[in-house]
């Protein structure tokens, strides 16, 4: 039962919090392989009832399972992988999962031997179980949009997003604005702080593997110089 299986191993997440343990996050990070490696994970990124390569069913409990645990396995070992998951899952399967009316339950698939063929129109609401996890699920991502460290700012996804990040030596205000226009998607960052003295920390803003190109300009639509690290572009907060 995937929705178990995901839970716990997100608990093993917490135990390497509490204890620094490698064994606590080694096992999860296995799991995480055979689940990607085995097939587990379907082409909408999400993960069915049972972890199965077929299954006619899946759970809107562990699709918020599986993107809290990439989620946090990002915040643990900083690897971009996770995140590619976990937007992957979000512009598919988890946004399938949901209810015109903000809840989360399981639709039926038309499967064959190799994964899910076909979403079936059937789709039920389980208000016991799947709404209160699909929820808590976008709450987590809430705080992994934008985050902050001593390196600076680190934008996790392209989406609408104002929010105070500690970063460096300071608190920022931090303003994210998300176009789509003709298949291309244009997102404006804006970083302010209370002290005008204080040194804007360098932006890292990932690029999503889908983005076959990138352009990167300043305030003024002037080409901006961004390096490549670790699946994010760093922007100098000087400009």
């Amino acid at each position: 039962h995937s929705h178990g299986n995901l839970i716990t191993h997100y608990g093993l997440l917490l135990l390497y919090e509490a204890t620094g343990k490698a064994e606590y996050l080694d096992r999860p990070r296995r799991r995480w392989e055979e689940a990607v490696q085995g097939g587990y994970v379907w082409p909408t990124g999400g993960v069915g009832e049972k972890f199965r390569v077929s299954y006619p069913v899946d759970e809107g409990c562990s699709e918020a399972d599986w993107l809290r645990l990439n989620l946090q396995l990002w915040r643990l070992t900083g690897e971009s992988r996770y995140l590619e998951m976990a937007e992957r899952l979000l512009w598919n399967h988890y946004a399938t999962n949901r209810a015109p009316n903000g809840g989360y339950g399981h639709h039926e698939f038309a499967c064959d031997a190799d994964g899910p063929l076909v979403v079936k129109p059937n789709f039920t609401e389980a208000v016991w179980c799947c709404t209160f996890h699909g929820l808590r699920g976008l709450h987590t991502l809430k705080s992994q949009v934008v985050v902050g460290s001593d390196r600076g700012l680190f934008i996790n996804f392209p989406l609408d997003v104002t929010a105070p990040i500690s970063a460096g030596d300071g608190v920022w205000q931090v303003a994210v604005t998300r176009q789509e226009r003709g298949g291309s998607v244009t997102c404006a960052v804006q970083v302010e702080s209370r002290d005008s003295e204080r040194r804007v920390p360098d932006v890292f803003f990932r690029r999503p593997a889908w983005a076959e190109s990138v352009t990167v300009t300043d305030h003024r639509g002037e080409p901006l110089e961004s390096a490549a690290e670790g699946g994010y572009l760093r922007l100098p907060g000087a400009e």
